[in-house]
């Protein structure tokens, strides 16, 4: 794990005001940045641990609070190898600061005037509004392609892009996002699981990615 801080006394954490006061952000996902942060940098997370540090933190509230700081650019996951090819978790890489790509979509408090840029992209989310059928069809393939980033066998892509679209026809956005959250964590779980040497789920890092989907593997009693 990658935490990118100010330097300061390691009794306390420094969190810049417009992270704290971004309006992307529920209060919930704000803490969990906080506590992120006041991690030393050569930490080692994972989620099964992450649980364990406050209460009412269930599995899937945590999967979600950890996709709402990915979608806001404040953490980046990407699936750990070994030298010998073994799969080894996630790295983590947590910022203080939204990455640049998505600063842009960070809404002013009020009070403060939003600026050119902010108000064209208000405009764009309104007319968006008038498109709900392009809105779901964005949103359909933004979750596959979150889904297949920590996927481990990554082949066949297409095909598994015309299995998901079938598994999430007749989903409202919200539906399909709690969709692909469910299976994201069914994906790390089983990951997080194989990295401790553990049998139980020996072989999904090569199971097709249409056999998972086809099968319904994220359903499966684990």
């Amino acid at each position: 794990m990658a935490i990118y801080k100010s330097s300061a006394a390691d009794k306390y954490t420094v969190v810049p005001n417009e992270s704290v006061r971004d309006l992307s952000l529920s209060f919930e996902a704000t803490g969990l940045l906080c506590f992120l942060l006041s991690l030393p940098s050569d930490w080692a997370i994972h989620k099964s641990w992450l649980q364990k540090q406050k209460v009412n933190c269930g599995r899937d509230k945590l999967t979600r609070l950890v996709a709402e700081l990915e979608d806001a650019g404040y953490i980046k996951r990407e699936v750990a190898q070994l030298d010998s090819g073994k799969l080894n978790g996630f790295d983590w890489y947590v910022y203080p600061t939204a990455s640049l790509k998505n600063r842009n979509t960070v809404k002013p408090c009020d009070g403060e005037p939003a600026t050119t840029k902010e108000r064209s992209l208000e405009s764009k989310d309104i007319t968006n509004l008038d498109h709900p059928t392009d809105n779901r069809a964005l949103s359909m393939e933004e979750q596959f392609n979150k889904w297949w980033k920590y996927y481990p066998k990554k082949v066949a892509r297409a095909k598994a892009l015309s299995i998901w679209k079938s598994k999430t026809k007749g989903m409202d956005v919200d539906t399909m996002k709690a969709f692909s959250d469910h299976i994201i964590n069914d994906v790390e779980f089983r990951l997080a699981d194989l990295s401790t040497g553990s049998k139980t789920f020996i072989g999904f890092d090569m199971l097709h990615p249409t056999t998972y989907l086809n099968q319904e593997r994220y359903n499966d009693d684990v």
